[in-house]
């Protein structure tokens, strides 16, 4: 099988935003920008774990995350001697590119000022409405 290599502008531009790197870290977890930055070609999740000292355990986790996001896929590969099953990971550098952009074209909201405290209290605290009740009729 044939490993692809990944460029490092491309993960240094994932990694270089951010709002994309925030997003990132909220969908994969704590070790995710650690395990993008060492991503430089196809590899097991031990390879990886080797690669950036985290567990594997951790770095499938991350890795799982990450593939049901769209943004990894793999391939799993049957070992011979051992008949053990590998996962050989593969970064989707488009649909990573295309979540740097879609990150980073999302507007920023602003805090609102208030002048006065009552503005405030008008804009964002819902007061209870005395309940409405019907006659009954008999």
């Amino acid at each position: 099988m044939k490993k692809s290599s990944y460029s490092k502008a491309a993960r240094q531009a994932v990694l270089s935003s951010a709002s994309a790197r925030q997003q990132l870290i909220e969908m994969g977890g704590e070790n995710t920008i650690d395990i993008i930055r060492e991503f430089d070609k196809d590899m097991s999740d031990e390879e990886l774990a080797r690669k950036t000292g985290i567990k594997a355990s951790d770095v499938r986790v991350v890795l799982n995350r990450l593939h049901s996001c769209g943004l990894f896929t793999y391939t799993r590969v049957r070992d011979r001697d051992s008949g053990w099953y590998s996962y050989i990971w593969k970064m989707s550098e488009g649909k990573l590119r295309d979540f740097v952009s879609v990150n980073e074209t999302e507007p920023i909201q602003e805090k609102e000022e208030f002048s006065e405290p009552e503005d405030y209290l008008k804009k964002n605290i819902v007061l209870p409405q005395a309940p409405i009740f019907e006659k009954r009729r008999r």
